[in-house]
């Protein structure tokens, strides 16, 4: 899976991101939309235009119907050019071997072909300011399409043209036109976790979106940005820090990076992706894809270019979350978009290789044939083929009627389309019938039929999809070792997961043993469309101690696998000063001598790994105080170290940083019987720090009237190795006799103080 955090890479025009949990596997985005071929390797593409229209075109009203327009375009990579990527990434990332690279695996997608005009100002207008276009741009054309998702992205498109469009397609042979294609492609990928909260009313969000200048069509990411900023402002979305004692400075790359992903969010959840009518994105080759995804090494969310505002129904807004504080699998979107002008360009097609002249419509049909294309994946591990029964002619009783006419095409992973040639007649229109029947192969996931057949489907046009999802869905569930669980206290972890289909009986039962060798574990299998969703599983934990049973629980798409003992304390790590930050190494100790329990752990903590998520955990007795100690080692990039001391705290979360390490409170803790039993009226406690070779002095009086805590000695040192304190005890007693004891040298950040005053 696809993990959306840098290092992003980019290599002749590639952008690759790496898993979240395999070293050796890479994803790379997809190319620009551009035309695809044929099976003998021709252009996939012609323009049919009535003779009659084509010979006084320019005359011809805007929308009387012209011709059609049928092309095919894909968004695959030249093999060679990924075997380059391959080398370069294994050059740079000292891999052993050639990285395994494939392309993102999208979940669902569709395409769409626009054809974009200016809105002419209305009479009596005022000229627009200098920071306002001198026109907006107005959709008059439209044709939308389902890619394959496969391979090689293909999608078919079949236009029917108004004089108006035909006369746009011409020009496009003579220099750039705001036409092209936009794909809409949904994947799912790692979300990293971040130390930042994000809290909106997605209601007023769509509300405000909905109102944000009613009259515009298109908006462009930079104005989504400026549109965060505003709902910012007015507190409908609210960035919060979820980690305690780091102020807003501490935190403000966090809320650059989340601010970033949250525009990314909006823009996906309340736009639909529209060609850009501005000629320069498109004027590059295979490079242009990295302008379309141009802040993908920075963020791992590609930004689109421009859309238009969606509309949303209550329920629709109900569903979305922006939850960026754990680690999850998200669905994203990426909308690769390409010009009709570098269509012709790319394949250096002129208007004659591209113009059919035919006399009406019916000569359209005549000579237009009915393409099927496969929204599948064809291998051994998957759909090995697809038979699609075609019926022109109607049916009767379930099957063809006596004179229909019945054609047949197998669709494998060498033929993704098929086609049918003449198969029109005039007088049985554009309506037909087709089923498909899906085979999987020797290596495909479990399921209950290895043959799955659809019923009857009534289709008009000249192109079906043909998509397996319709019929049945592949579930998948990930578990994975959480790095918290430590193998040399649970070196190996059984997970079983388990299925019942309630209407059909079929079931799934499969179980894995989990390593540190073997951290992971896929679970796949098909069912029916619409069949509960509802899977269990449960865990059994070996340690040396025996077996920790987790009993059986709802699985999710991701599940991670945690210490499964009780009384566990989390410590949040986090570096504050990234700014100068090179490398840090943190040890920390947590000792309870009374329940026998120790526990340390020491985290590396570099440049490449800041952003990641570090976390430490121990478990403690029933009631026992959560106190630890930590101490840490922190290079700067000028070259300079700091080193602290062992320091006490309590804090569930732990800051690295200059000036953290210089930040230390003492706060002594007394305990013992109440004050009257021993005649004491009260206790104060002298603190004083000294740091000579800095000139840094420090000191307070605390004042105790019980047991308990009194306050602190707050410190800036000034060297946070220094940490050696002497403090001063003194009890008041009723009968006006006082007793000291100390000074007493310390280096505690909790010194523990008797309320019983010395004999």
């Amino acid at each position: 899976m696809l993990y959306l955090n840098p290092p992003f890479f980019e290599y002749e025009g590639v952008v690759v991101g790496r898993d979240y949990s395999d070293p050796q596997q890479f994803w790379y985005y997809p190319n620009r939309p551009r035309i695809g071929t044929d099976e003998q390797g021709r252009p996939a593409v012609r323009l049919i235009v009535y003779k009659e229209i084509l010979e006084n075109l320019d005359a011809t009203d805007d929308e009387v119907a012209a011709g059609f327009l049928l092309f095919d375009t894909v968004l695959d990579w030249e093999p060679e050019r990924l075997k380059r990527v391959a080398a370069r990434i294994k050059q740079d990332m000292d891999l052993d071997d050639l990285p395994r690279l494939a392309p993102l695996q999208y979940r669902s997608g569709k395409v769409r072909m626009t054809f974009l005009d200016r809105k002419s100002a209305l009479p009596g207008d005022p000229p627009p300011g200098e920071d306002v276009p001198e026109s907006e741009w107005v959709s008059f054309l439209e044709s939308s399409g389902v890619p394959a998702l496969y391979a090689d992205n293909r999608a078919i498109f079949s236009v029917e043209l108004t004089a108006k469009g035909t006369r746009f397609i011409l020009g496009s042979f003579d220099g750039f036109i705001p036409a092209g294609v936009v794909y809409e492609l949904n994947y799912v990928a790692m979300q990293r976790a971040y130390n930042v909260k994000v809290e909106a009313d997605w209601n007023l969000v769509y509300e405000y979106i909905r109102d944000y200048e009613q009259e515009r069509i298109f908006f462009w990411n930079d104005e989504v940005e400026k549109i965060v900023e505003k709902l910012e402002e007015e507190r409908i979305i609210k960035f919060t820090a979820s980690i305690e004692g780091v102020g807003d400075e501490g935190m403000e790359g966090e809320y650059k990076e989340v601010r970033k992903q949250l525009t990314q969010y909006i823009y996906e959840k309340f736009f639909e992706p529209k060609i850009n009518p501005k000629a320069l994105l498109d004027k590059d080759t295979p490079g242009s894809i990295v302008s379309l995804i141009s802040g993908v090494r920075d963020t791992g969310l590609p930004m689109q270019f421009g859309g238009s505002k969606r509309e949303l129904n209550v329920e629709q807004r109900r569903s979305f979350e922006a939850d960026v504080s754990t680690y999850r699998a998200v669905e994203r979107m990426i909308a690769p978009q390409g010009h009709l002008s570098v269509f012709w360009s790319d394949l250096n097609l002129t208007r004659d290789q591209v113009i059919t002249v035919v006399d009406d419509k019916d000569d359209v049909w005549r000579i237009s044939e009915l393409g099927v294309i496969a929204v599948a994946e064809f291998a051994d591990n998957a759909v090995a083929h697809i038979v699609v029964d075609i019926v022109y002619g109607g049916l009767s009783g379930g099957r063809p009627a006596a004179d229909a006419r019945t054609f047949s095409l197998v669709l494998n992973k060498e033929n993704r389309k098929g086609v049918v040639r003449n198969w029109f007649d005039p007088a049985l229109g554009t309506r037909f019938h087709y089923r498909y029947t899906v085979a999987f192969g020797p290596g495909a996931v479990v399921g209950s039929d290895v043959l799955v057949t659809s019923d009857w489907l009534e289709a008009e046009g000249r192109e079906v999809t043909i998509n397996p999802e319709m019929l049945i869905e592949q579930r998948s569930y990930e578990f994975q070792r959480s790095s918290l669980l430590k193998p040399e206290r649970f070196p190996e972890v059984l997970v079983r997961l388990k299925y019942t289909d309630p209407d059909t009986g079929w079931q799934y039962d499969r179980s894995k043993l989990l390593t540190s060798t073997v951290p992971s574990w896929t679970a796949e299998f098909r069912v029916r469309k619409g069949a509960p969703k509802e899977a269990l599983y449960d865990a059994q934990f070996l340690h040396e101690g025996g077996t920790i049973n987790q009993e059986s629980r709802p699985a999710g798409t991701l599940v991670t696998l945690n210490d499964p003992r009780e009384n566990l304390v989390h410590i949040k790590l986090m570096v504050t000063d990234r700014q100068d930050f090179q490398h840090a190494i943190v040890s920390l100790e947590y000792a309870d001598r009374a329940n026998d329990i120790f526990e340390s752990e020491t985290i590396d903590i570099s440049a490449d790994t800041v952003n990641d998520d570090h976390e430490w955990q121990f478990r403690r007795a029933p009631g026992a105080r959560a106190r630890y100690r930590y101490s840490f080692i922190l290079l700067k990039t000028d070259g300079s170290l700091l080193e602290t001391d062992w320091v006490e705290t309590e804090a569930p979360s732990l800051l690295i940083g200059d000036r953290t390490a210089r930040t230390w409170s003492i706060r002594p803790q007394l305990i013992g019987p109440p004050f009257s039993q021993n005649g004491v009226e009260r206790i104060s406690v002298a603190l004083a720090y000294e740091d000579a070779a800095n000139d840094y002095r420090a000191k307070r009086d605390l004042i105790f009237a019980a047991p308990g805590d009194a306050g602190s000695l707050d410190l800036n040192l000034r060297n946070p190795a220094l940490r050696d304190y002497t403090y001063t005890v003194t009890y008041k007693t009723v009968s006006g006799f006082d007793r000291k004891v100390g000074p007493i040298n310390a280096r505690d950040s909790f010194p523990i103080i008797s309320t019983v005053p010395p004999a």
